[in-house]
């Protein structure tokens, strides 16, 4: 009877060893956790942030189509000049 007793007893000794290390990984989990919620938190944008970005790239994006639309009037007109200017040169009559 002793004998069961002390197997037990170790036993429980060996459950408790067991909780207390599991007891400690949670915490260190949950630490863990927190850390990085506590980072994402830092470093997330706020809506006001992207709205910000949002509109600096569509202003970008607005005034590159206007810049596009430019080129090709400074073409067409680049065009039109030149083939005036021929045309003046070679005498050519309508």
């Amino acid at each position: 009877m002793e004998n069961q007793q002390q197997k037990d007893h170790d036993l429980l000794i060996k459950i408790s060893t067991v909780l207390d290390g599991l007891v400690n990984d949670v915490k260190d989990i949950k630490t863990n956790t927190v850390g990085r919620i506590e980072d994402l938190e830092v470093s997330r944008a706020t809506k006001d942030e992207l709205k910000n970005v949002s509109d600096k790239v569509e202003n970008i994006e607005k005034k590159q189509v206007s810049n596009d639309t430019y080129l090709k009037l400074a073409v067409a007109l680049g065009a039109l000049i030149l083939s005036v200017l021929v045309w003046h040169l070679t005498g050519y009559k309508i």
